[in-house]
């Protein structure tokens, strides 16, 4: 027995509690670095001194030495439980709560009552009496009687316990792998001490009078040994939990410090695990290339196996600290980027086989990437010019217009521009080029200039020999003009003459003669002219081409109905010509029943041009590649160029001529004609809804139309 102290069965269990948290407590601060590393050492160290507090009180002889031992003991549930509540929001990945106003606010309880407890004989505050009395075996006790603090101090104790299970229940539901086990042996340590001090309370103890909550405590602290050693408690801490989206398609994965494991989302689970050991295992095991990500390598499109399929994954990698900016970890985030990887495959492909030179160039020109297809066209290896200047295989002559186009493509990022220029081959030899260039240098992918090249010098040639033709066929119309419409003038002259002075019906046949040939000569004139390329076609509204040309027209009883109301891209007096041919052409095989010719303009169908239809005669299936020869007409009257001029016109834009029956709305006398729709030369509207069937007259169709922009 030692002086006013004598061992008895319950202060030898305190005793055993007391190394076993001293020695927790010693671990713990051994890892400062970890998380909660220094809450968990201080609720260890409290909880070390109340148990050795409470082994000396429940073996004091003296009344001295148990009121000593006892105030050394509440130093425990004075501080132990806001220890504890600091580490377990540490532990549930909400450290970021843990601030220094916070602790702050969390310790004034605490600290009003050490006051109280040391200033207790003087106010009674929190224990109205101090009796002490002893028992025979030789268990101590003091039955004290509670002061009015005493409640609130219990009101603060039992919340922060509650508070402390609440946050580790929620944390037990929601996690995996070894942190469940772990958090329900954290749940446990937490319940017993507050469910002792609960029967102490009620007066329920085994042992009455005896407050058994230190030896509680001594069982929490065997339960943090198992997690420590068992889950490895303090290197397993959840950090930074509350990033981990368990929703994500991305595999999201938390590395400690030591490379090791500890936490992963159900993608990467899925992704770099088969047998559920994914936590708790080395990183650099776990996910591959981890060691030259660790390094800082640069590592893209990590390539992992999944379901017998090689899938590619963006890696990002992220520096997880704790409160006070100590590095703790890494989470690395693995993006699916397979079917990205594809596209750009499949557009490398793409681009490596396009008949299309691509070139990437920088601000100056310099050339970054040409694709392989500039040995097709310019008969260069691709290393050939990249790192040259583009300029450098321009044409001297077209350097300087390809120089400004350059800039202009700086200046005006918005826009694609086009130039054409010679570009110098392999050979030697020049080729025309027409390149169209986007700015792209704020693309993070690109980063530079982007230049479509192809050769257009077979178009370009055509153009020639098309600017040749144009010029012949204007020497014919200059020879049309002058060298044979200047004898017809003085043959018409004096045949006017003949005619003021005889009356004979054989000068009016001449001159009948005359004036056909005179439309003849028109009509070559027309055609010659028309036969020239159109290089710059304009909007133009269908509809009031339509309009204009049916105004010069003789149309006597015919009416206009106009369905098509579109712009279409073309030469707008070329177009009122080819107009005016058709409406003519119409007209003049008008049926013979005194109604008149009906005409109708209006959209195709497919949408990429128009028609003109009437009701007359029509043209014969075997006819109809004969109408549009110079000089063919069925009428005695005709020249038989009004439709080769229509023809010529069409080959011009570059589209299609075809004539077919005219379509008219389903029914017996249901299409317009021009006692229905209006009176005589009247143009009209139609709604176009009525199904179709073939009928009476002719159908010019002109397809291959382009509509403007």
């Amino acid at each position: 027995m030692i002086m006013g102290w004598e061992p008895t069965l319950y202060s030898i269990v305190m005793i055993a509690g007391g190394v076993l948290t001293v020695w927790l407590t010693g671990v713990a601060w051994s890892r400062q670095d970890r998380t909660g590393a220094t809450a968990f050492t201080v609720m260890m160290g409290v909880i070390s001194v109340w148990c050795f507090a409470n082994a000396l009180q429940y073996g004091a002889t003296t009344h001295d030495s148990f009121l000593l031992w006892r105030s050394v003991g509440y130093v425990g549930p004075l501080v132990a439980p806001p220890a504890g509540l600091v580490f377990v929001l540490e532990y549930v990945g909400l450290g970021r709560w843990v601030t220094r106003r916070s602790v702050s606010a969390l310790l004034v309880v605490p600290a009003i009552t050490a006051v109280l407890l040391a200033t207790n004989g003087y106010h009674g505050l929190l224990w109205a009496s101090e009796g002490v009395s002893f028992s025979t075996d030789p268990i101590s006790y003091a039955p004290l009687a509670p002061g009015p603090w005493l409640p609130v101090y219990l009101v603060y104790l039992y919340a922060v316990m509650v508070l402390m299970i609440g946050l580790l229940a929620r944390f037990l539901t929601r996690s995996r792998g070894p942190y469940r086990p772990q958090t329900a042996l954290m749940l446990v340590a937490v319940v017993a001490p507050l469910g002792v001090h609960l029967l102490w309370l009620f007066d329920m103890s085994p042992v009455s009078g005896v407050d058994l909550s230190p030896l509680a405590f001594a069982v929490t602290g065997t339960l943090f040994a198992i997690s420590l050693f068992s889950f490895d408690l303090l290197n397993f801490v959840p950090v930074a939990r509350h990033t981990v989206v368990e929703e994500v398609r991305d595999g999201v994965v938390t590395v400690d410090r030591d490379g090791r494991v500890v936490d992963a989302n159900p993608s990467a689970r899925r992704l770099l695990s088969t047998d559920g050991t994914l936590i708790g295992s080395p990183a650099s095991e776990a996910v591959p290339r981890y060691d030259d990500i660790r390094a800082g390598e640069e590592v893209e499109d990590l390539a992992i196996e999944v379901d017998d399929e090689r899938r590619y994954f963006d890696v990002q990698v992220s520096t997880l600290t704790d409160a006070a900016g100590t590095a703790v970890g890494e989470v690395l985030m693995l993006r699916d980027v397979t079917e990205r990887r594809r596209v750009e495959k499949r557009y490398q492909v793409l681009t490596e086989n396009a008949s299309d030179i691509i070139h990437v160039v920088d601000p100056h020109g310099k050339v970054e990437y040409v694709s392989p297809s500039i040995r097709r066209v310019l008969g260069f290896d691709p290393d050939h010019q990249e790192g040259e200047s583009a300029l450098d295989f321009v044409h001297p002559e077209d350097r300087d217009a390809v120089a400004d186009r350059l800039q202009d493509i700086l200046d005006r990022p918005e826009e694609e521009l086009k130039v054409e220029y010679r570009a110098r081959t392999a050979d030697g030899s020049y080729v025309t080029l027409e390149s169209r260039g986007r700015n792209l240098l704020e693309d993070p992918v690109v980063e530079g200039i982007v230049i479509n090249s192809r050769d257009v010098s077979e178009r370009k040639r055509r153009e020639q020999r098309l600017r040749r033709q144009n010029r012949q066929l204007e020497e014919f119309a200059n020879v049309i003009s002058h060298d044979l419409r200047s004898p017809l003038t003085v043959a018409r002259g004096y045949a006017d003459l003949l005619a003021e002075e005889y009356d004979d019906e054989r000068l009016d046949r001449v001159q009948d003669a005359h004036g056909r040939m005179d439309q003849l000569l028109e009509d070559l004139l027309e055609l010659a002219r028309e036969g020239r390329v159109v290089d710059d076609p304009e909007p133009v509204v269908l509809e009031t081409a339509a309009r204009e040309a049916w105004s010069t027209v003789d149309t006597e009883s015919a009416v206009l109905s106009v369905e098509a109301t579109d712009e279409v891209l073309a030469d707008p007096s070329r177009l009122r010509e080819l107009l005016e041919n058709l409406f003519c052409n119409a007209v003049e095989h008008a049926t013979g029943d005194g109604t008149g010719a009906t005409v109708q303009v209006g959209r195709l169908e497919s949408g990429t041009g128009f028609y003109v239809q009437d009701d007359g005669p029509g043209i014969p299936e075997d006819e109809r590649d004969k109408v549009f020869e110079a000089g063919y007409s069925t009428s005695e009257d005709g020249t038989g160029f009004g439709l080769a001029i229509v023809k010529e016109i069409v080959d011009a834009h570059g589209w299609r001529l075809d004539v077919t029956e005219a379509e008219w709305p389903e029914g017996e006398g249901d299409h317009p004609d021009a006692s229905e729709v209006g009176e005589a030369g009247e143009v009209v509207e139609s709604d176009g809804g009525d199904d179709r069937v073939a009928g009476g007259g002719a159908r010019f169709e002109i397809s291959g139309l382009v509509e403007p922009d």
